[in-house]
């Protein structure tokens, strides 16, 4: 689980970053979401055949996520461009941009509920997001220590 944390910290912190090359980044990524899946099946304990129905849905949410992440990521980019001469305008821009992606991210959530509904119990579904949950929590600790306060 450390190392699904780690990518997808280094995803959400160097995801512009020159230093690295596009095609690691690519595989990178695609190693981190392919272990968080397999971590995601392990904690849902799915039957075969829920599993099978769940994936589709899953990839398409894990899709949307990774654009909304990229909105916040935006954000972040745009607060270290901006850090040593930060304004009060430029602040209240950045806290306006923070929670729209906050609030889509939530309506994402709830817009997925439905779906996921359709293929596994509610109680799984429950297990599901607490699953997902706890994995933001964690990467949301790392941009944390990343992510100096505003002067």
């Amino acid at each position: 689980m450390k190392k699904i944390i780690s990518l997808i910290s280094l995803l959400l912190i160097t995801v512009s970053s020159a230093t690295f090359a596009a095609e690691k980044l690519a595989a990178d990524v695609q190693d981190a979401l392919q272990q968080k899946k397999l971590f995601v099946l392990e904690g849902l304990k799915l039957t075969n055949d829920q599993e099978v129905a769940f994936l589709p849905i899953y990839n398409e949410f894990q899709k949307d996520k990774m654009a909304l992440n990229g909105q916040m990521i935006a954000v972040i980019q745009e607060f270290a461009a901006n850090y040593n001469a930060l304004t009060n305008v430029k602040a209240g821009e950045l806290l306006d941009s923070w929670f729209v992606s906050e609030q889509a991210m939530l309506d994402l959530k709830k817009g997925y509920l439905p779906k996921f509904e359709k293929v596994i119990t509610r109680k799984e579904v429950m297990r599901y997001y607490q699953i997902e949950n706890k994995l933001e929590v964690l990467v949301d600790y790392e941009l944390i220590k990343a992510v100096p306060l505003a002067k």
